[in-house]
């Protein structure tokens, strides 16, 4: 799980809420436009276990305070989320105060709706393919519990999958990197292909980005610091490790 920011898609937010205020039927929540935002927002991975939704699957609008307790947050947008239909249905209408469940950015607090930038960091931990609360996490304890997020064997298998596809390419990307800066030159395309693969799996729109950020952004970033001293040269190598990894 990890924080979906919605401030670049303030626009689209905004067309998001008016749709809601506009429809009148009785299921007026799930329309086209919002259902069109919140993809684009969630680039297609559920809000919850981070898989891929569709095209094998519909998503489901996820309502983190349930409907059917909190009806005048019926079609609040803030309350709106793009999930998997199991993730869904495991939430079902339990109340996240008292499951103890993370939201993937808003909470509704003293009268306003609050963004939590490090709400999720603070309360949970991948380990491997492993997802882990916190020590103290109340939250993250309750997260892991409610959508069964090592227990689903289709779930951790996937992303073990994922982790295994990341480890061999690093393996591959460092026996390429222990050569000489002269073969190194030589293998450059081959490495652009490699990095180009493994970083495209810390993208938002990637399953599991975060497990695979956590468990291996800071090797990457290292391995991307060697290629470039061996290149001789800045490269995209550079701007790109700038813009994901901060290093």
């Amino acid at each position: 799980m990890r924080y979906v920011g919605r401030e670049e898609f303030e626009w689209e937010c905004d067309l998001a809420q008016k749709a809601l205020q506009k429809y009148s039927n009785g299921k007026k929540y799930n329309n086209e436009v919002v259902q069109n935002v919140l993809r684009q927002i969630y680039h297609g991975c559920c809000a919850y276990c981070e898989g891929r939704v569709e095209p094998t699957a519909y998503f489901e609008i996820e309502h983190y305070y349930p409907k059917t307790k909190y009806a005048r947050w019926r079609t609040e947008f803030k309350n709106l989320h793009y999930a998997c239909p199991r993730c869904n249905r495991l939430k079902g209408n339990k109340d996240p105060k008292l499951y103890h469940i993370l939201s993937p950015n808003y909470y509704y607090e003293n009268g306003t709706w609050l963004a939590k930038l490090n709400e999720i960091d603070e309360s949970v931990f991948y380990a491997g393919h492993k997802v882990f609360a916190r020590t103290g996490s109340q939250m993250g304890k309750g997260t892991i519990k409610v959508f069964q997020l090592n227990e689903r064997q289709s779930l951790w298998i996937d992303r073990l999958r994922r982790y295994a596809e990341c480890y061999y390419l690093m393996n591959v990307i460092c026996g390429l990197l222990s050569k000489n800066s002269k073969d190194v030159r030589e293998l450059d395309s081959t490495l652009q292909i490699l990095f180009g693969q493994l970083i495209s799996y810390t993208n938002p729109s990637s399953a599991y980005s975060t497990m695979v950020i956590q468990n291996f952004g800071d090797e990457i970033c290292k391995l991307l610091k060697v290629w470039q001293f061996k290149r001789k040269e800045k490269s995209i190598c550079e701007r790109i490790r700038k813009k994901l990894f901060g290093c």
